[in-house]
């Protein structure tokens, strides 16, 4: 068990984040429009993941880039886009296939549900996913969403494709967000109210929890701290043992935590420890850092930031939801050899 899971707490889109694989075809004013009311700019990087995963003996379709055109030119010798396309197809071709899979998928569910994406939901997602990527670090934000690209194989296509998917699973799933003023209530206390910093020390057993907290018992102060530190770092099995069992501020509101865990710590000063708990299937003892106090922010005064939050979480829940069930449901046939080399090895991952 990694009881330290719950403490890192982006509001950053988990979901986006972690389906960041696609390219921004941004339109502009001079754009015609298509049939589905979108400019040619606005389907590039669809039509440009279109070709990364065209099939063996499939016939370009009018307008892309034939097999036999240049690709690159390696000294004096030209590759053409044929030649290379076996090596993109085994190192990310399952990659994009999942992407085009989603995404085609999500955009057919739409139509059956008499839907479709407007610039609009492009634009307000496209904004959206940048909100996301620059709300995971300091700095420039353009800088930092530049930086995150890069590091995600982000070009313009697979950006676009990203804005496609995410912007059709957030409408596939609008109907089942709701907030209540129960979860801001909650969300309140969690973020601005009482918490409580503490190491922890977790086992595999009760003996070794009860042993620890004998020896523990007997030290006081800054005796008791140190010795705390070196037994968390010796013998927990929780993440946290590399930091002296140290966690994130806990609050007793959060319904991440245990019960157990959120009960013990009330009452407990600074350099008191906790009864043994057990945390099914481990145990482990608690020493308490200090004790943070409420910060005294009304409920009034960020109630709509918070409501804003809490539908962002849910809509990333939601839609992760959605993109699997697709995943799960939706058969794909791949005709490529190199295509099949990456689709069946990624297969074969996720079912291990």
């Amino acid at each position: 068990m990694v009881f330290a899971m719950g403490h890192a707490r982006s509001i950053a889109s988990a979901f986006l984040l972690a389906m960041i694989l696609a390219p921004a075809g941004g339109g502009c004013a001079s754009d015609g429009p298509s049939s589905d009311g979108l400019s040619e700019r606005d389907t590039e990087g669809l039509r440009a993941s279109e070709r990364t995963v065209r099939v063996s003996g499939a016939t370009p379709r009018s307008g892309t880039v034939a097999t036999e055109s240049p690709a690159l030119v390696i000294g004096s010798e030209t590759m053409t886009i044929g030649q290379v396309a076996p090596y993109l197809g085994e190192a990310a071709g399952a990659q994009v296939i999942e992407e085009l899979l989603v995404t085609r998928t999500a955009e057919r569910q739409l139509a059956a549900a008499g839907l479709s994406l407007t610039m609009q939901d492009l634009e307000s997602e496209r904004a959206e996913l940048m909100r996301a990527l620059a709300s995971g670090g300091s700095g420039d934000p353009d800088v930092l969403i530049d930086s995150v690209r890069r590091a995600r194989g982000l070009g313009d296509a697979r950006f676009g494709l990203l804005v496609r998917r995410t912007a059709a699973l957030r409408k596939l799933i609008a109907s089942e967000v709701s907030v209540t003023e129960e979860e801001i209530a909650l969300a309140h206390r969690v973020r601005y109210g009482e918490k409580y910093r503490v190491r922890l020390l977790l086992t595999a057993t009760e003996r070794d929890a009860a042993t620890a907290l004998a020896e523990l018992s007997a030290l006081e102060g800054g005796s008791r701290r140190a010795r705390f530190i070196e037994l968390a770092m010796d013998r927990s099995i929780d993440a946290s043992a590399s930091a002296g069992g140290l966690l994130e501020p806990i609050s007793p509101a959060d319904p991440a935590y245990p019960m157990i865990v959120r009960t013990s710590l009330p009452g407990l000063t600074p350099g008191a420890l906790g009864p043994v708990l057990a945390l099914n299937p481990n145990y482990a003892v608690v020493l308490m850092e200090e004790v943070i106090a409420d910060q005294g922010v009304g409920l009034d005064t960020v109630r709509e930031s918070l409501r804003a939050d809490l539908r962002r979480r849910q809509e990333r829940i939601l839609m992760d939801r959605r993109a699997q069930s697709i995943l799960d449901a939706t058969p794909v046939t791949v005709l490529d050899p190199s295509l099949q080399w990456s689709w069946r090895t990624r297969r074969a991952r996720s079912e291990n």
